[in-house]
């Protein structure tokens, strides 16, 4: 597992976690210098995520606000798609197809129970990913006032 210092300015949202295990994987997140923000479900996750500046998004499979499947595919439709990682005591969630859960947005899936170093090294991986798009959607962003050929790249590379 990589060591607490890579994760200093991380930042997870935690989306209709409000259980124990929610509340065991929070406390362990910000005793390693995570920044943790709770909602209560899907509709807030999605209404919140920009401002609350979150690297990656934990929600349960089975959510009681939401379905963490719809939840993922509706964050997938956002530029730049957050991370997602599915943290479920599902026991069908092993199998699930990766491609299929990446073409709708899911970037992990932690199956409970875990180790909290496993959890963590996931969310540092999807969070990683999360930050790898974040930084190439920005890099096509022109700058305020600027057209899409003065910032550097053609006006298709836009992301609004």
């Amino acid at each position: 597992m990589r060591s607490s210092a890579s994760h200093l300015r991380r930042i997870a949202l935690l989306a209709g976690l409000d259980d124990r295990h929610g509340q065991v994987l929070a406390g362990h997140l910000e005793s390693l210098g995570w920044t943790v923000r709770a909602v209560a479900g899907g509709r807030e996750c999605l209404s919140r995520w920009s401002e609350l500046e979150a690297e990656v998004i934990v929600t349960d499979l089975d959510g009681r606000a939401h379905d963490g499947l719809e939840l993922a595919g509706a964050l997938a439709a956002l530029q730049p798609r957050p991370a997602v990682v599915l943290w479920t005591g599902n026991p069908w969630a092993a199998s699930l197809d990766p491609a299929t859960l990446g073409r709708i947005g899911v970037d992990a899936v932690v199956a409970r129970p875990a180790r909290l170093e496993a959890v963590v090294e996931a969310l540092i991986q999807a969070a990683d990913v999360g930050a790898a798009r974040t930084a190439a959607a920005r890099a096509v962003r022109p700058v305020s006032g600027e057209t899409p050929a003065a910032a550097g790249g053609p006006s298709a590379l836009v992301a609004a």
